[in-house]
């Protein structure tokens, strides 16, 4: 009955505001969530064996600083630059760690791999990472270790950077440095030329020296340069569900579940049938991807309400 769909998307678009509102009353950070919405603090890459390879997921130090939990099947993070004042190209985030019961085999190595080109989007209309702008680099480096990806790096062979623990623990930060077409990390104040504003992906692998191992599949990292978070979170938004394909489309604030925060941001988005969003930060909130963000959007995202802290999965 498209005349009463209509009816139903202006009494939405009416209330719109209203609606909004009662959502910040009842989570009052949920919009603000949204915007800043990738996993902050200490949550770390958490590997782990599964029938003989490498599988990941995240390790959240933020709840209980002395004891992290994990969740398996987790292949996206988030990072940003120009944080630290003193050094704005540099950062350690995401760690890694392994707890006590994570099968890789003791006194083991492990590693990385780069899979890929390093890629950027810009963070304009919709999310289409290409190539970087001006040859930025990302280096990782451990020690005396470093490893670049790059246009044209393509898949790079790594180092292993930690040997497992008795009981399959693991725990170590790599540092990621954002170079500038200058060829280093060093901001413009000091010699003029630094990376790009921009979104940054890196694609790697873990691997391990064990031959019974095999390596995990291909786990994302994105960088924020300098953009607003909003667009950072659709981008992790984009690479879980589209590259990744370890989310829903209804995890609108990537936070692994689908709830009242999901639903105040796709309602703040909302523009109504044939009505084409603008913003960026939208874009993800389209989950139909018909252009525009209605209640086909809205049927997608009730199916997949589970509520707070109940880690939804796409389906196999």
């Amino acid at each position: 009955m498209p005349g009463w769909t209509a009816f139903l998307e202006l009494i939405m678009l009416f209330y719109r505001k209203v609606f909004v509102a009662i959502g910040l009353a009842m989570c009052p950070t949920a919009i603000g969530q949204n915007r800043a919405c990738d996993p902050g603090g200490h949550i770390d890459i958490a590997p782990a064996v599964t029938r003989g390879r490498i599988v990941t997921g995240f390790a959240d130090w933020e709840t209980d600083p002395n004891n992290p939990f994990v969740v398996i099947g987790t292949k996206v993070w988030g990072s940003r630059y120009q944080v630290d004042v003193f050094d704005p190209f540099f950062t350690d985030d995401p760690g890694i760690t392994a707890l006590s019961g994570s099968e890789l085999p003791r006194n083991s190595l492990l590693g990385f791999n780069i899979l890929n080109d390093l890629l950027y989007w810009d963070g304009e209309g919709e999310v289409l990472f290409g190539p970087v702008p001006n040859t930025e680099q990302v280096r990782v480096r451990l020690g005396g270790q470093n490893r670049f990806a790059g246009t044209g790096t393509g898949l790079v062979d790594g180092f292993f950077f930690s040997v497992v623990g008795n009981e399959g623990q693991v725990h170590v930060h790599l540092s990621y440095f954002l170079h500038g077409a200058d060829g280093n990390a060093v901001p413009a104040s000091m010699d003029g030329i630094e990376a790009t504003v921009g979104i940054y992906l890196l694609t790697l692998e873990l691997k391990s020296n064990d031959a019974g191992v095999a390596p995990s599949d291909p786990i994302y990292v994105v960088f924020n340069n300098g953009l607003d978070e909003c667009l950072h979170c659709t981008s992790l938004t984009w690479v879980g569900t589209i590259l990744a394909e370890d989310r829903p489309f209804s995890d609108l604030d990537f936070d692994e579940d689908a709830d009242l925060h999901d639903f105040v941001q796709w309602f703040s988005c909302v523009t109504g049938p044939a009505m084409t969003w603008t913003d960026p930060c939208c874009q993800m909130s389209d989950m139909d991807q018909s252009g525009s963000v209605d209640l086909l959007d809205y049927a997608v995202l009730q199916r997949h309400h589970l509520g707070e802290d109940v880690i939804v999965r796409p389906p196999e």
